[in-house]
Protein backbone atom coordinates (compact mmCIF):
# COMPACT_ATOMS: atom_id res chain seq x y z
CA UNK A 1 0.00 0.00 0.00
CA UNK A 2 1.65 3.51 -0.38
CA UNK A 3 0.91 5.69 1.67
CA UNK A 4 3.67 8.31 0.94
CA UNK A 5 4.88 10.77 -1.89
CA UNK A 6 8.33 11.78 -2.17
CA UNK A 7 9.44 14.46 -4.51
CA UNK A 8 12.09 16.11 -5.93
CA UNK A 9 12.17 19.59 -6.64
CA UNK A 10 13.89 20.76 -9.60
CA UNK A 11 12.79 19.52 -12.93
CA UNK A 12 9.63 17.72 -11.25
CA UNK A 13 7.58 20.68 -8.95
CA UNK A 14 10.01 23.59 -10.73
CA UNK A 15 10.72 24.34 -14.16
CA UNK A 16 14.55 25.46 -13.50
CA UNK A 17 16.72 22.80 -15.37
CA UNK A 18 17.95 25.30 -18.43
CA UNK A 19 18.40 28.12 -15.69
CA UNK A 20 20.73 25.76 -14.28
CA UNK A 21 22.58 24.58 -17.03
CA UNK A 22 23.05 28.29 -18.25
CA UNK A 23 24.48 28.97 -14.98
CA UNK A 24 26.64 25.86 -14.87
CA UNK A 25 28.14 26.72 -18.50
CA UNK A 26 28.95 30.65 -17.63
CA UNK A 27 30.70 29.18 -14.31
CA UNK A 28 32.98 26.81 -15.41
CA UNK A 29 33.57 28.99 -18.85
CA UNK A 30 34.45 31.66 -15.92
CA UNK A 31 37.00 28.40 -14.60
CA UNK A 32 38.47 28.18 -17.73
CA UNK A 33 36.86 24.93 -18.47
CA UNK A 34 35.62 24.69 -22.65
CA UNK A 35 33.23 22.46 -23.86
CA UNK A 36 30.70 22.20 -21.31
CA UNK A 37 27.49 21.13 -23.21
CA UNK A 38 23.61 19.19 -22.08
CA UNK A 39 25.43 15.45 -21.63
CA UNK A 40 27.80 16.56 -19.50
CA UNK A 41 24.86 18.58 -17.62
CA UNK A 42 22.59 15.20 -17.18
CA UNK A 43 25.77 12.98 -16.44
CA UNK A 44 25.37 15.30 -13.03
CA UNK A 45 21.96 15.96 -12.83
CA UNK A 46 20.74 15.54 -9.19
CA UNK A 47 23.70 15.38 -7.68
CA UNK A 48 24.77 18.38 -4.70
CA UNK A 49 26.57 21.43 -6.38
CA UNK A 50 29.62 21.21 -3.93
CA UNK A 51 30.32 17.55 -4.99
CA UNK A 52 29.66 18.16 -8.87
CA UNK A 53 32.35 21.04 -8.27
CA UNK A 54 34.98 18.71 -6.55
CA UNK A 55 33.90 16.47 -9.59
CA UNK A 56 35.40 18.71 -12.21
CA UNK A 57 38.42 19.94 -9.80
CA UNK A 58 39.58 16.32 -9.54
CA UNK A 59 39.07 15.52 -13.30
CA UNK A 60 39.81 18.92 -15.05
CA UNK A 61 42.34 20.08 -12.42
CA UNK A 62 40.47 23.18 -12.31
CA UNK A 63 41.19 26.04 -10.24
CA UNK A 64 37.82 25.29 -7.91
CA UNK A 65 36.96 26.56 -4.17
CA UNK A 66 33.87 23.97 -4.01
CA UNK A 67 32.31 25.74 -1.16
CA UNK A 68 32.66 29.29 -2.36
CA UNK A 69 32.15 28.53 -5.82
CA UNK A 70 28.54 26.71 -5.11
CA UNK A 71 27.61 29.94 -3.48
CA UNK A 72 28.89 31.60 -6.86
CA UNK A 73 27.01 28.65 -9.29
CA UNK A 74 23.69 29.75 -7.56
CA UNK A 75 24.23 33.80 -7.80
CA UNK A 76 24.22 33.13 -11.72
CA UNK A 77 20.97 31.17 -11.66
CA UNK A 78 18.21 33.55 -13.08
CA UNK A 79 15.73 32.57 -10.66
CA UNK A 80 13.53 35.25 -11.84
CA UNK A 81 12.46 32.83 -15.23
CA UNK A 82 11.42 30.05 -12.73
CA UNK A 83 8.09 28.80 -13.06
CA UNK A 84 5.63 26.07 -11.50
CA UNK A 85 5.14 23.23 -13.80
CA UNK A 86 1.48 23.09 -14.85
CA UNK A 87 -0.46 20.56 -12.90
CA UNK A 88 1.82 21.16 -9.51
CA UNK A 89 -0.56 22.90 -7.45
CA UNK A 90 -3.53 20.82 -7.81
CA UNK A 91 -1.82 17.39 -7.99
CA UNK A 92 -0.76 18.46 -4.49
CA UNK A 93 -3.66 19.97 -3.02
CA UNK A 94 -5.68 16.48 -4.23
CA UNK A 95 -3.08 14.42 -2.02
CA UNK A 96 -3.61 16.67 0.60
CA UNK A 97 -7.30 16.05 0.47
CA UNK A 98 -6.91 12.08 0.07
CA UNK A 99 -4.71 11.45 3.36
CA UNK A 100 -1.09 10.62 1.75
CA UNK A 101 2.16 11.88 3.43
CA UNK A 102 4.45 14.03 1.12
CA UNK A 103 7.94 14.65 1.10
CA UNK A 104 10.39 16.71 -0.50
CA UNK A 105 13.99 15.65 -1.11
CA UNK A 106 16.24 18.21 -3.37
CA UNK A 107 19.51 18.51 -3.78
CA UNK A 108 19.52 21.67 -3.55
CA UNK A 109 20.00 23.89 -0.54
CA UNK A 110 18.17 24.41 2.18
CA UNK A 111 17.60 28.27 1.33
CA UNK A 112 16.94 27.63 -1.82
CA UNK A 113 14.29 25.08 -1.42
CA UNK A 114 12.64 27.11 1.32
CA UNK A 115 12.55 30.06 -1.49
CA UNK A 116 11.50 28.42 -4.01
CA UNK A 117 8.29 26.62 -2.95
CA UNK A 118 7.63 29.95 -0.68
CA UNK A 119 7.64 31.46 -3.69
CA UNK A 120 5.04 29.66 -5.51
CA UNK A 121 3.01 28.90 -2.15
CA UNK A 122 2.98 24.98 -2.29
CA UNK A 123 5.06 24.76 0.67
CA UNK A 124 2.29 23.77 3.13
CA UNK A 125 0.87 21.06 1.06
CA UNK A 126 4.49 19.06 2.73
CA UNK A 127 4.93 17.33 6.22
CA UNK A 128 9.19 16.83 6.18
CA UNK A 129 11.52 18.98 3.58
CA UNK A 130 15.31 17.13 3.14
CA UNK A 131 17.48 18.91 1.47
CA UNK A 132 21.59 18.57 0.55
CA UNK A 133 22.09 20.13 3.81
CA UNK A 134 20.52 16.76 5.46
CA UNK A 135 22.86 14.36 3.77
CA UNK A 136 27.10 13.58 3.40
CA UNK A 137 25.95 11.31 -0.07
CA UNK A 138 23.93 12.84 -2.76
CA UNK A 139 21.76 11.06 -5.59
CA UNK A 140 22.55 8.45 -6.99
CA UNK A 141 23.34 7.44 -3.17
CA UNK A 142 19.82 6.90 -1.91
CA UNK A 143 21.05 8.40 1.46
CA UNK A 144 18.26 11.60 0.99
CA UNK A 145 15.53 8.93 -0.07
CA UNK A 146 15.96 7.24 2.88
CA UNK A 147 16.54 9.89 5.68
CA UNK A 148 13.36 11.62 3.78
CA UNK A 149 11.26 8.45 4.47
CA UNK A 150 12.46 8.00 7.99
CA UNK A 151 11.23 11.75 9.00
CA UNK A 152 7.89 10.97 7.50
CA UNK A 153 7.83 7.10 9.56
CA UNK A 154 6.83 5.52 6.27
CA UNK A 155 8.95 2.30 5.23
CA UNK A 156 10.47 2.14 1.54
CA UNK A 157 7.36 -0.08 0.39
CA UNK A 158 5.06 2.25 1.02
CA UNK A 159 6.83 5.44 -0.87
CA UNK A 160 6.85 6.46 -4.75
CA UNK A 161 9.14 9.02 -5.14
CA UNK A 162 8.96 11.83 -8.42
CA UNK A 163 12.05 11.82 -10.59
CA UNK A 164 13.42 13.31 -13.36
CA UNK A 165 17.03 12.40 -13.72
CA UNK A 166 18.25 9.57 -13.76
CA UNK A 167 20.79 9.55 -10.97
CA UNK A 168 17.69 10.15 -8.83
CA UNK A 169 15.92 7.38 -10.24
CA UNK A 170 18.75 5.10 -9.47
CA UNK A 171 18.98 6.87 -5.37
CA UNK A 172 14.61 5.86 -5.62
CA UNK A 173 15.50 2.56 -6.64
CA UNK A 174 18.26 2.11 -4.36
CA UNK A 175 16.61 3.06 -1.65
CA UNK A 176 13.74 0.17 -1.93
CA UNK A 177 11.29 2.47 -3.06
CA UNK A 178 9.29 2.92 -6.31
CA UNK A 179 9.63 5.43 -8.89
CA UNK A 180 7.80 7.48 -11.19
CA UNK A 181 9.83 9.24 -14.15
CA UNK A 182 8.68 12.59 -15.61
CA UNK A 183 9.78 13.50 -18.91
CA UNK A 184 10.48 17.01 -18.12
CA UNK A 185 14.45 16.73 -18.49
CA UNK A 186 15.07 12.87 -19.80
CA UNK A 187 12.89 10.95 -22.67
CA UNK A 188 10.81 7.89 -21.24
CA UNK A 189 13.50 5.15 -22.18
CA UNK A 190 16.18 6.58 -20.84
CA UNK A 191 14.23 6.97 -17.58
CA UNK A 192 12.83 3.20 -17.81
CA UNK A 193 16.52 1.72 -18.28
CA UNK A 194 17.85 4.17 -15.93
CA UNK A 195 14.85 1.57 -13.33
CA UNK A 196 11.91 4.00 -13.53
CA UNK A 197 8.93 1.47 -12.54
CA UNK A 198 6.25 4.30 -14.33
CA UNK A 199 7.24 7.27 -16.65
CA UNK A 200 4.56 10.20 -16.80
CA UNK A 201 4.50 13.44 -18.92
CA UNK A 202 2.52 15.58 -16.53
CA UNK A 203 2.65 15.29 -12.96
CA UNK A 204 -1.24 14.70 -12.68
CA UNK A 205 -1.03 11.33 -14.38
CA UNK A 206 0.21 10.35 -10.52
CA UNK A 207 -3.27 10.43 -9.17
CA UNK A 208 -4.49 7.74 -11.62
CA UNK A 209 -1.08 5.82 -10.98
CA UNK A 210 -1.63 5.86 -7.32
CA UNK A 211 -5.45 4.43 -7.93
CA UNK A 212 -4.13 1.67 -10.05
CA UNK A 213 -0.91 0.69 -7.64
CA UNK A 214 -3.38 0.55 -4.68
CA UNK A 215 -5.63 -1.52 -6.00
CA UNK A 216 -3.32 -4.63 -6.56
Amino acid sequence: MITTIIFDMDGVLVDTMKLHYTAWKKLLEEKGFKGFNKKIYLSFAGMKTVEILQMFKKKHNLKINPEQDAKRKEELVNFSKMALFSGVKPTLKELRKSGFKIGIATSASHHIMKRNLSLFGISAYFDSFTTANDVVHSKPNPQIYLLSAKKLNSSPKECVVIEDAVNGVIAAKKAGMKCMGITNTFPKQTLKEAGADYVVENVTELLTLLEKINKI
